[in-house]
């Protein structure tokens, strides 16, 4: 439906100045299988070779030296706008839209049809310097049909607006195999206090009446201020043997291998993080992207159930209940997730592309 043939090639191009490199592999798989030539613009020390070198002989790489401070930034929306006035480019992409400067470069070529990737719905709606980004745009999109949904009220046009999952990448990883009674439960993303009730879960690991044969991968940079509170806490209960920490910057070729092998993803939310009411109604943890593109269950505080995806095998547990779930899934020989269809390549690719259809 969407191939083109060569000489139909359209040119878009995808801008990156702070972060969230690891959405951008899904939108080449979608772009690239449709036909479209394809250029990234990307903050120099954004770029992983596990996620962008399958694309190196296929994807015009441009990296942005220097995007931090004014004249930085400014430099860097001049370098964006003489590439898409040399390669006639038809279709920029704003990989987070919630980035000040995409107001200015929007400024410098009105005349280019360019899409937003909102990533905190709310923030986008609220306040006034994103709203002027929302307005320019000619279409958003969320990462979650949950978040579409709040984003959606907002919207004089709602059909403007779309979702999808980034959950594609071009890499072969291992399935996990269970080779020891140890259930390993993967906790993705930067160790902060403000987003995870880490100390929730240690009460409940130190309840246990005997050893839970339960591990739990604290998958980030363990030394960072809130890294070194939880280790010490971790130790102060006497947990240490239930938890596996990272010494290091974990690269994303490491960060996908863990996630492969684990049998859960937890993303660790409940009721004592910060802003809690917001992820009840208008934004998401990028944990739930991961279990999806692993095809790995979820274990979540119940109320979050509604902001997963129908059907979507997940675990459920309340405040006073983690340890006893925890209990249960350590028993169980293994974990299987099937995949909706509403999460096939074919279904998301569609959903993107009818978006920005050019």
């Amino acid at each position: 439906m969407f191939e083109r043939k060569e000489q139909d090639r359209k040119k878009i191009l995808l801008v990156e100045f702070k972060f969230h490199q690891e959405i951008i592999p899904t939108q080449l798989e979608f772009l690239l299988s449709a036909g479209f030539e394809v250029f990234v613009a990307i903050h120099a020390p954004l770029w992983d070779k596990a996620l962008f070198s399958p694309y190196h002989a296929r994807v015009h790489f441009v990296p942005l030296k220097q995007t931090r401070g004014f004249w930085a930034r400014l430099r860097s929306l001049l370098t964006i706008k003489r590439l898409v006035q040399r390669e006639k480019i038809d279709v920029i992409i704003l990989n987070t839209l919630e980035t000040t400067s995409w107001y200015f470069l929007m400024k410098m070529l009105p005349r280019v049809s360019t899409f937003g990737i909102a990533h905190r719905v709310q923030r986008v709606v609220k306040e006034p310097i994103l709203k002027r980004n929302l307005a320019m745009v000619k279409g958003v999109l969320t990462l979650s049909d949950h978040t579409l949904d709040f984003l959606s009220k907002s919207l004089s046009r709602p059909d403007r607006a779309t979702s999808f999952y980034p959950i594609f990448f071009n890499r072969q990883v291992p399935k996990s195999v269970r080779t020891e009674r140890m259930l390993q439960v993967v906790i993705p993303g930067m160790i902060t206090f403000k987003k995870r009730d880490y100390e929730g879960l240690l009460h409940a690991v130190r309840s246990a009446r005997q050893k839970l044969n339960v591990r739990f991968h604290l998958l980030a940079n363990i030394h960072s201020t809130d890294g070194e509170k939880l280790l010490k806490l971790i130790h102060e209960a006497g947990v240490a043997d239930n938890f596996v920490i990272y010494e290091k910057y974990v690269p994303y070729e490491s960060f996908l291998e863990v996630v492969a092998k684990c049998d859960l993803v937890m993303p660790l939310l409940g009721p004592a993080v910060e802003n809690y009411e917001n992820y009840l109604n208008s934004q998401i943890s990028a944990s739930f992207n991961w279990a999806y593109a692993f095809k790995k269950p979820l274990l979540i505080h119940r109320d979050l159930q509604h902001t997963c995806i129908r059907g979507y095998p997940l675990y459920t547990y309340g405040d006073d209940t983690l340890l006893t779930r925890l209990e249960e899934l350590s028993e169980k020989a293994e974990l299987p997730a099937t995949t909706p269809e509403y999460l096939s390549f074919e279904n998301q690719r569609e959903r993107y592309l009818n978006l920005i259809a050019i």
